[in-house]
């Protein structure tokens, strides 16, 4: 009977290890399909554009002269915007925390310099950059400025729920 419980035990114990690892691991961060997202916003009616045709940016070209981060921020990202509405989709897949963190600080700069220069000029861009979806997931970031934030935040969210 007492060789029972000591086996009962050991198991018990092996079974606890084995769920404590499979909770850490599940704490990572999550992978967040960038593609499917800008394109799934792109052909959304959440803009007053056609996004499809707006310009599609490589990482080594426009966007750290947009952002100004520094060189292994980024691993990866996507870019499209229309400099007539001010309307942009850009997702960053950060190297680590503490540069996603960096890549937040960057985009809300962005975001409020491009207020203040439309303050003047235009109003429906001023309340488009106001309503803004600017979120981190883990190692991403994520910003989105559409004339529907409402419906774009629907479409961010389901990639990262």
């Amino acid at each position: 009977m007492e060789m029972a419980m000591q086996t009962i035990k050991r198991v018990g114990v092996c079974l606890l290890t084995v769920l404590m690892i499979l909770i850490l691991a599940s704490c990572g961060s999550k992978e967040l399909d960038m593609d499917a997202l800008v394109n799934e916003l792109t052909a959304s009616s959440a803009f007053t554009v056609d996004m499809n045709g707006q310009d599609q940016i490589m990482p080594d070209t426009v966007i750290p002269q947009t952002y100004f981060y520094g060189a292994g921020e980024v691993v990866r990202a996507a870019m499209r915007f229309n400099g007539d509405t001010e309307e942009e989709i850009t997702v960053f897949q950060a190297a680590d925390s503490k540069a996603a963190d960096h890549l937040m600080e960057l985009c809300q700069n962005r975001i409020d310099l491009e207020k203040a220069g439309m303050q003047n000029y235009s109003p429906e861009t001023v309340q488009r950059l106001e309503s803004a979806i600017l979120e981190k997931y883990g190692d991403y970031v994520v910003l989105v400025v559409a004339n529907d934030s409402a419906a774009a935040k629907d479409i961010v969210d389901k990639y990262v729920k």
